[in-house]
């Protein structure tokens, strides 16, 4: 990912308008290369200031270097969605759509890759993998727990309404980790949880999952790693389209998995579990005989 090294941006850090003007120039990509800063100021409706300051929060000398690194960055020009008629393709509208977030989620995991080495190294150092997530982030965490137990990590899943959260969290130990899925950053029963934790003073490492850089939670974690919400989006690309927030989590959760594969490659090829289920997916006879044996 040499190309995501000529840009050091740091998502998390931007205001709320600071982000809203660089999902603008995104979307206005092809205005942005024939355009000077007075017309990009004028068309998105602030004073050059606030362009120049942006500019020196994300670390690029001016319009000419941030057109010419974005560039890089997005490998090709993406179709400019403001510019979409009525009668335009909502397919194209929706691909667009996680094109923009497929790249603010690989710059975003790239200015963090320290953060989630951090992450691979507790998952190795974990006795137990504990994991909490509800709605969409619940359907990401099976995704990930589900392959991270073929390549013969230990772990499981605190599911509120199925098992008995507060019992089972508090078996947690200093040598367990415990990953938090959380989009918003809101949900009160999240709070709750973590809250307890730190109650009962169980010293498990906490790892938190979520796009919400204000976020109460972020008081409980010991590290917090931040995706893209495509969601937020929405009326910024087109009012009538409707989006699911799982995508940045499945994102994020295939990056996590790869990395940990080729950090682990030798150990893992071993597991008969992960050898079979990656069969399984090339092999249809084979995973009907699975099925059979169970």
């Amino acid at each position: 990912m040499s190309s995501y090294q000529d840009v050091i941006l740091d998502l998390s850090i931007l205001s709320e308008q600071e982000l809203d003007f660089y999902n603008f120039t995104i979307q206005n990509y092809h205005f942005l290369i024939n355009s000077n800063l007075k017309a990009v100021s004028c068309r998105y409706g602030v004073g050059m200031s606030f362009i120049y300051a942006f500019f020196k929060k994300i670390k690029v000398s001016g319009l000419r270097d941030y057109v010419y690194k974005l560039g890089i960055l997005k490998g090709i020009s993406l179709a400019n969605i403001s510019d979409y008629n009525k009668d335009n393709n909502i397919l194209e509208k929706i691909q667009d759509n996680y094109q923009v977030s497929n790249y603010i989620n690989a710059l975003m995991f790239d200015d963090q890759q320290k953060k989630i080495n951090c992450l691979l190294d507790e998952i190795n150092r974990a006795k137990k993998i504990y994991a909490f997530g509800m709605g969409h982030s619940l359907i990401a965490l099976n995704d990930l727990c589900g392959m991270l137990t073929h390549f013969g990590y230990s772990t499981s899943i605190l599911e509120k309404g199925k098992n008995i959260v507060t019992s089972k969290i508090l078996k947690i130990t200093k040598d367990d980790l415990l990953i938090v899925f959380s989009m918003r950053g809101l949900h009160a029963f999240t709070q709750k949880l973590l809250a307890l934790l730190k109650r009962e003073k169980i010293k498990a490492k906490i790892i938190l999952i979520t796009s919400n850089p204000q976020s109460t939670l972020l008081k409980y974690s010991d590290l917090t790693i931040y995706i893209d919400n495509q969601v937020r989006r929405i009326n910024d690309i087109e009012s009538n389209l409707i989006f699911s927030p799982l995508w940045s989590f499945l994102f994020f959760t295939d990056y996590l998995k790869n990395l940990l594969y080729e950090k682990n490659k030798e150990k893992i090829d071993q597991c008969d579990s992960f050898s079979n289920e990656m069969e399984s997916w090339h092999n249809n006879k084979l995973l009907q005989k699975q099925k059979r044996m169970e």
